[in-house]
């Protein structure tokens, strides 16, 4: 009754911040089988069509362990992280209004808008291209990639469901896990969050 009463709070501290092992858990079971674009990609033209090489790419979905968008205005809900070696090249095609500002001196791109065109794309990869010119020059300026997965291309994840069992642990871990962890949390933001308000002060006035 007590461990009842104790994880009640959690139901109404869940929208400011809480703890979420538990998607990671499930996350765990899944993976996605999608692209990675290398850092110096390659442009082709094949007829009227223009296409970027890219690489076959297992991925794996994560979470913050903790979701505090207060606290940490930096937060990213999920990230994509390759696993493993990438696999063969294969070509998405790219509009030719983006492929012409690629290759103009005074154009410009970045790495997030480029990989959602070709997110919306990637149902249409080829593994070889007929009669293709290329690579063709990239003379645009590419900005630096401000998130670690701005040049994940995410499929469909596999399996697309779990099993009895797989549900249950990531259950237990919500119940175990979770709901005290995020309990523990929230009681201790008071007293944790001074110490951060004076750290990115004089972290600030240093640089």
């Amino acid at each position: 009754m007590t461990f009842r009463y104790l994880l009640l709070p959690a139901l109404f501290l869940s929208s400011c911040a809480y703890v979420q092992t538990h998607r990671n858990v499930e996350e765990s079971f899944y993976c996605y089988e999608g692209y990675s674009i290398p850092k110096d990609f390659s442009l082709y033209r094949a007829g009227d069509t223009y296409y970027v090489a890219v690489q076959q790419q297992t991925l794996k979905k994560h979470f913050s362990n903790v979701h505090d968008a207060v606290m940490f205005t930096d937060y990213q809900e999920t990230t994509f992280r390759p696993e493993g070696t990438p696999g063969r090249t294969m070509y998405i095609p790219l509009s030719a209004g983006t492929a012409t500002v690629l290759q103009r001196e005074d154009g410009y791109a970045s790495p997030a808008v480029l990989r959602d065109e070709l997110q919306q794309h990637q149902g249409e990869a080829v593994a070889h291209l007929s009669h293709a010119s290329g690579p063709l020059p990239l003379r645009a300026h590419i900005a630096e990639s401000a998130q670690p997965d701005d040049t994940m291309i995410v499929g469909k994840p596999q399996p697309d469901y779990l099993t009895v069992s797989q549900k249950a642990l990531t259950q237990a871990d919500k119940v175990i896990v979770d709901w005290p962890g995020t309990v523990l949390y929230n009681c201790m933001l008071p007293v944790a969050a001074p110490f951060r308000f004076f750290y990115e002060f004089f972290t600030d006035d240093n640089q």
